[in-house]
């Protein structure tokens, strides 16, 4: 499996922690997009790119956010893609809202047929935009519209919310990071810290 974590140029010091945190475990490949200077275009820009790769390389092909630090051995990443899986994503589960039910800042596509297929489907959805400027996480809403088109077909992997762990809001300066957190999602420079095993 390839790793690639897309940026624009004012992302580039969130991505080089994100590179540094990955560096002991995974070979991530950092990717420069041009800026169209607007958040959530860059993001819909990125599965185009993905795409691009997974046909070109024939590998899986996984997508990492420039704010993401990995906290211990991901080892759900490190195993070859076996076959029965099509994408690897952190599934909140069905009583989700469908802009938040699928992460896309954390998401794997193999090369198989139905992983092909939810990808270029991804990537059509996010060019047309349909919604456009009035729903913020855009990108969210395709990837669970692509994945539901062909989930009956589809073998859809769980990462957990141990790969995808966001802090909440709001935070005291003690508060800890649940120990068993692999990856971390958002703002990685603040007091939050991993707590110890009892």
């Amino acid at each position: 499996m390839r790793f690639y974590c897309f940026h624009t140029d004012n992302y580039r010091h969130w991505a080089d922690r994100c590179l540094e945190s990955f560096k002991p475990w995974l070979d991530v490949i950092p990717v420069e997009m041009d800026n169209r200077q607007q958040w959530m275009g860059n993001c819909l820009h990125r599965s185009q790119l993905l795409l691009e790769r997974l046909l070109a390389t024939k590998e899986a092909v996984c997508l990492l956010d420039a704010d993401l630090k990995c906290l211990q051995r991901p080892e759900k990443l490190l195993i070859k893609p076996p076959d029965y899986w099509d994408v690897l994503v952190h599934d909140r589960g069905e009583l989700t809202h469908k802009n938040s039910r699928y992460c896309a800042g954390i998401i794997a596509f193999n090369y198989s047929e139905m992983g092909k297929k939810i990808l270029a489907e991804w990537v059509m959805r996010n060019n047309r935009n349909q919604y456009g400027p009035c729903c913020k996480l855009s990108e969210q809403v395709y990837l669970y519209e692509a994945i539901e088109l062909h989930k009956k077909q589809a073998n859809i992997s769980n990462l957990g919310n141990d790969y995808n762990y966001v802090v909440p809001f709001n935070t005291q300066p003690d508060y800890q990071i649940p120990y068993e957190t692999v990856i971390l999602h958002g703002d990685t420079s603040g007091p939050a810290h991993r707590g110890k095993p009892e």
